[in-house]
């Protein structure tokens, strides 16, 4: 069970007229750069390869080697300079909406945490130490960043997130339905074999929450806990869950460093985590969460299916655009990642651990998803 992305609730920014065709615009644009991406494949095998060849005598065999083939190709250019164009434009085009209607979805979620109709929590902590991770550079170039938060009632890092994320999927063609949890929820059901329900799930790196409220529609009767670092993420997901009616338990902390008991949780989940932290940091995240999993609970970690392994190098080398031109300074990292063999390194059983990509549930494409299950005895 989950919710459409667009679903209207008291914080979210309502794009007007012209705010919604702009949007509208730049949907239409992302889709179009994305046939140009095929043909940027086209070119490559059929113009920049054979040019590459005459020059070197055989065919590219890095990354590196890709973009110098592709250095020349106008077609290469026009796909790069349009997909940060089209980036730039999505977030300027929702800015307008969110600062036009900055002081109503405040209001409205300064009214949600005073009132608390849902019943959850939300807890900040102003001396967490600002973590490199999300601080090296504003991330998909969001403007401030995730830890923006310029005002003890500031929303609008929360906002920029949900409303570019909705225009950002548009434009990618897969529909409004955030299907991450619908994943996670059905592999987590395969995983648990008739097992009784988790009754405590603690879900790292929330952003807003959008795949958090599904645990708790799916799990009515478990208590659902939810960590970030950006505060005002988490002052927008704690009254979008308020509004929904859904009672989550907010709190501001770093996942490699849990500010919870051995043994809490029966499922920790994460959603498009990892490849936001360092490899290191994902080992002390995936330690974490081994450590407070009660015997017999299940991790599961779903993130983008952009895995180097087995796939073409000009399609790596379009993957790992990200890198530098959308500010995704880990991007190529995860791509390179062994994530079982990390899950392992935490803990895990090797004879528990899956890892690979799982089809999506209402929309094309697929998902990466690796699971484990702690031992009942250490």
């Amino acid at each position: 069970m989950n919710l459409d992305r667009g679903t209207p609730h008291a914080v979210l920014a309502i794009a007007n007229a012209p705010e919604k065709r702009t949007q509208d615009r730049i949907i239409t644009l992302k889709r179009h750069i994305k046939n140009l991406g095929e043909g940027l494949v086209k070119n490559f095998n059929e113009v920049a390869t054979p040019a590459f060849e005459k020059r070197n005598g055989r065919a590219p065999g890095t990354i590196a080697e890709v973009g110098v083939a592709l250095e020349d190709e106008p077609v290469y250019h026009a796909w790069s300079e349009l997909q940060q164009t089209a980036q730039e434009m999505m977030w300027h085009s929702v800015g307008d909406t969110i600062f036009r209607e900055e002081a109503r979805i405040t209001d409205a979620a300064n009214d949600m945490a005073r009132r608390r109709p849902a019943g959850g929590t939300l807890v900040l902590d102003a001396t967490i130490e600002r973590p490199d991770d999300v601080m090296i550079v504003d991330i998909h170039g969001q403007p401030g960043g995730y830890m923006r938060f310029e005002k003890p009632d500031d929303i609008v890092a929360g906002a920029f997130y949900e409303n570019g994320g909705n225009v950002y999927v548009s434009g990618l063609g897969v529909g409004i339905r955030d299907t991450k949890a619908s994943v996670v929820i059905d592999h987590l059901q395969k995983r648990l074999d008739g097992k009784a329900a988790p009754r405590r799930i603690l879900d790292l790196g929330c952003s807003v929450g959008g795949a958090t409220l599904s645990f708790k529609m799916q799990f009515p009767d478990a208590e659902i806990h939810a960590v970030d670092v950006g505060p005002g993420m988490l002052r927008y997901g704690h009254a979008r869950a308020e509004s929904f009616g859904l009672p989550i338990h907010f709190r501001q902390m770093n996942a490699v460093s849990l500010g919870y008991d051995d043994g809490v949780f029966d499922l920790v989940v994460a959603h498009n985590l990892m490849h936001e932290v360092s490899t290191n940091n994902l080992r002390r995240i995936l330690a974490e969460a081994y450590r407070v999993l009660a015997p017999g609970g299940v991790a599961i970690f779903q993130d983008v299916p952009i895995h180097f392994q087995g796939k073409q190098l000009i399609d790596q080398f379009m993957s790992s655009w990200q890198t530098i031109h959308n500010n995704e300074p880990h991007w190529d990292a995860f791509a390179t990642c062994d994530v079982p063999a990390l899950m392992i390194e935490a803990g895990f059983p090797p004879s528990s651990v899956t890892g690979g990509n799982l089809p999506r549930i209402g929309a094309p494409g697929v998902w990466y998803v690796a699971s484990a299950i702690k031992p009942l005895s250490a």
